[in-house]
């Protein structure tokens, strides 16, 4: 799948669970007739005790990742040059 560039909400696409974390946006990388991947990005309510970022990628429970800021800039580079696939 190639990448041809992205898009940003400020309304989550997934439900998350815990509402002490902060819902800061949505990416969503684009390929060039469809949406590829939707993110949701959430500060961490645990930001203290590791990593401060939340990337939830479905509506289940299980389904996100925590990671930190160099992860977290990694999707708006894949999503900036298209010339990344993915």
């Amino acid at each position: 799948m190639r990448v041809e560039g992205w898009g940003w909400d400020d309304v989550p696409t997934w439900e998350h669970d815990c509402d002490k974390c902060t819902f800061l946006f949505s990416l969503t990388l684009l390929g060039a007739h469809e949406s590829l991947k939707t993110v949701d990005v959430y500060e961490s309510c645990q930001k203290d005790r590791g990593d401060r970022w939340i990337i939830r990628y479905s509506s289940e429970g299980s389904d996100y990742a925590t990671t930190d800021l160099k992860t977290l800039a990694a999707y708006y580079v894949i999503g900036h040059f298209g010339d990344l696939e993915i």
